[in-house]
């Protein structure tokens, strides 16, 4: 069951910075769905969530600065939006993307992706690239006409494997 954030709150009602969402670590004193170490009481993490609210109820940012809005997100005969990329990372594992959308695989650290799209009669290796301190990424683009990419990743530093097959199929437009 999802919490909410109010369901994170402290005894006191303080909102932490940060929560623990993962498995409890006993160890290290983090337990799901408590602070994961951070400041508590922080005011504002509670105007910061607010304005969440807000925002959500309004349909836009709350604080958006409109000029900045429109002269970074809606030039003039121009769409900025990205809509051909679709995102997978080990923490966001996804089964479907659509035909012609770029699979951008992330991890923390430098890998290469060894993918098919003919059930592992042919595969190809794409080397990630450095993201800096966000990690790395590679771009797999199958064709067009590919009804299913399989991959897995190698991390050369280690010479280690992921250690499975990812299946991801590809939904025709």
């Amino acid at each position: 069951m999802i919490k909410t954030y109010e369901e994170f709150a402290t005894c006191g009602q303080m909102l932490p910075e940060q929560v623990w969402d993962e498995a409890d670590c006993p160890d290290a004193s983090l337990r799901t769905g408590q602070p994961a170490g951070s400041a508590v009481p922080l005011v504002w993490a509670h105007a910061e969530y607010l304005k969440l609210l807000r925002s959500a109820a309004d349909g836009k940012v709350f604080d958006r600065i409109d000029p900045v809005y429109e002269r970074y997100c809606e030039p003039e005969g121009h769409d900025r939006t990205r809509n051909d990329l679709e995102v997978y990372s080990l923490r966001r594992p996804i089964q479907h993307i659509a035909a012609g959308k770029t699979l951008r695989i992330l991890d923390g650290n430098r890998f290469d992706v060894v993918w098919t799209v003919d059930g592992w009669q042919t595969k190809q290796t794409t080397t990630s690239r450095s993201m800096g301190s966000a990690g790395h990424s590679a771009d797999v683009e199958p064709a067009a006409d590919t009804s299913e990419l399989e991959w897995t990743l190698h991390w050369p530093e280690k010479d280690g494997w992921l250690g499975y097959n990812v299946k991801v199929q590809i939904d025709a437009k």
